[in-house]
This record gives C-alpha cells, structure tokens and sequence, in this order.
C-alpha cells in the first residue's frame, strides 16, 4: 500500500481515537475529577419564651436573612435558604462543600448568637447559693462547691443535666435575680471534664450585642486564639460606660447562655471586646461568623443533612 495513504489512514484513526475520548469523558466525567458536592440540610426552628410566636412573618423573616448572612459571610454566596410552606422547617442548601466544611456551617447556623455581658455575683450571693446546694445531698454530691466570684463550683459533664435540672427546681429558694451558666469548656479546655458553674446578678445584661458592628479572629500574645468585637459607634460609647463602671469586678461574656469568659475589668475600654474563651482556631472561626451577622430571633436546629457528589 501507498505509504501516504497508510500515514492519512493512521492520522484519520487517532483523530477518532481524541474524538471519541473526548466524547466519553464529556458525558461520563473524569474519575480522578468528581463533581462538586452539595450539601441539603434541614433545620427545625426551636421555639423559645422570649421569642413570642416563632412562626410569625417577622421571626421567619428573621430567620432567613440571619441565616443567608452567616452563608455570605462564610464565602458561601450561591447558597440558598428556603423556608418550607406550613412548616417550622427551613432548607438550606450549599454547592462545593466537604464533610468537615458541613459540620462547620451547621456549628454556625445553629448558634443564635446572642452576645451578652452581665455582671457576677459577689461571694455573698455565690456562697448563698452554695448553702442551698449543701442542703439538698443528693445535689450536693455533684458539685464541688467553690462559692467565689461568681463561681459556684465545678460540675462533672456528665452531671450538669441534673444539677440543672435541680437548681431549677430549688429556683425560689436562691438569691433573686441570680442567672446560673455553664462554661464553655471544661476546667482543662477541653469539651469533657468538669465545667464550670457560674452566677451571673441583675435582671437584666449589662449590655447586649445589638451594637455590634463586626467580630473576627485575633491572636493575643501570639499564643491565644481571642474573638474580636467592634462596636457601631452607639456600641463603643456604651461599651466604655460599661467597663468603667464596673473597675476591679469581674463582667461575664456569654453567647446563648454559655459563658465564654469572665475578665476582670482594671480600666475603662474605649475600644473593642475580647473574648477570650478557651477555643480552638476553628471553633473561634465559627463564633465569629455568627456574632458578625445578624442574631436570630430563635434557635434553629439541623435534623438532617446530606452530601451529594
């Protein structure tokens, strides 16, 4: 056979051959190459008795643009959020996800992120408290009393439902307007262990979170993982009043009723909060991006998630 036509025979089959790859790997997708995952989660919207009715047209409204805010603000500005008809449910779902990034966006959105600073209990109020609990024996041996600003004493997790459950019940014979919260970690920073219960005093925060203007992460003293809050200008000036009215005394940090930190105050701070809670870099992360958008009205919470690729 010619030699020319064997070389243009030749030529004709491997352009098939590219063609025809080309062609399979268009409708079939590369292997090594998957298609972009996508998270769909369900969250049922928790009522509470601050909140009034937690299916009005105000709280779901609510719900949904706190919800789309956290999203944008975590980078994940295709996701949607969409509340279902009739429903207390609400679906959100976000493209280009992995697993670990899953479990952090749920961390988010279910946090309400309601940032409060109150003042604690002297020794006075502390060791009150402390007296109740000696009285009741059963109660009394799940806490190791401390009964010192503010700290009532130290609560093994695996008891902290009941203790809660008792306080509770003990409620008219504690000191009036005490408000009692668990720490956020344990005595060694982690998530198991024995935490901290602490008495927080008034009727009211000393100051709420309606002013902030932003929340990010920080390092303090290149050692600390801390959450940085600036304020709306109306945030900083009462901010300042705050601190400098409370010099030489404790002020607790609490997120959703979970205390995060109780500083004491040694001056008046006419700038920025410090939170600084035994977190880790990623945990921090997530605080931040909920503190930074708008708080919910209520809480909502995931009951169902999936990932599909």
């Amino acid at each position: 056979m010619n030699t020319k036509i064997v070389k243009f025979v030749l030529s004709l089959l491997c352009i098939g051959a590219v063609a025809g790859a080309a062609y399979y790997f268009l409708l079939r997708g590369d292997d090594d190459d998957p298609k972009t995952p996508t998270m769909t989660a369900t969250f049922e919207i928790v009522a509470s008795d601050d909140c009034g009715d937690a299916n009005s047209d105000d709280v779901l409204k609510d719900i949904e643009d706190g919800v789309k805010q956290r999203l944008e603000k975590l980078g994940y500005s295709e996701a949607t959020v969409k509340l279902v008809e009739e429903t207390s449910k609400l679906e959100v779902t976000v493209p280009n996800v992995s697993d670990d990034e899953a479990e952090s966006i749920i961390n988010v959105l279910q946090k309400r992120a309601n940032l409060e600073f109150w003042a604690v209990c002297d020794s006075v109020d502390t060791k009150s408290i402390g007296s109740v609990v000696a009285a009741d024996e059963d109660l009394a041996d799940k806490i190791n009393l401390i009964g010192y600003d503010g700290l009532v004493g130290t609560v093994d997790k695996a008891d902290m439902e009941y203790v809660s459950n008792a306080l509770a019940a003990l409620k008219q014979q504690l000191p009036m307007n005490v408000k009692l919260v668990w720490s956020y970690k344990s005595v060694d920073g982690t998530d198991d262990g024995e935490f901290d219960l602490y008495a927080l005093k008034g009727r009211t925060p000393l100051m709420d979170g309606r002013y902030v203007a932003d929340a990010y992460v920080d390092m303090y003293d290149e050692a600390r993982t801390v959450v940085v809050i600036d304020w709306m200008e109306e945030g900083y000036e009462e901010f300042a009043d705050v601190t400098g009215n409370n010099i030489g005394k404790s002020i607790a940090i609490v997120v959703d009723d979970v205390m995060y930190s109780a500083p004491r105050v040694n001056d008046r701070i006419n700038g920025s909060a410090v939170i600084a809670g035994a977190f880790s870099c990623q945990e921090a992360e997530e605080l931040a991006a909920a503190l930074s958008s708008k708080p919910l009205p209520v809480a909502i919470k995931c009951v169902d998630y999936k990932i599909v690729k």
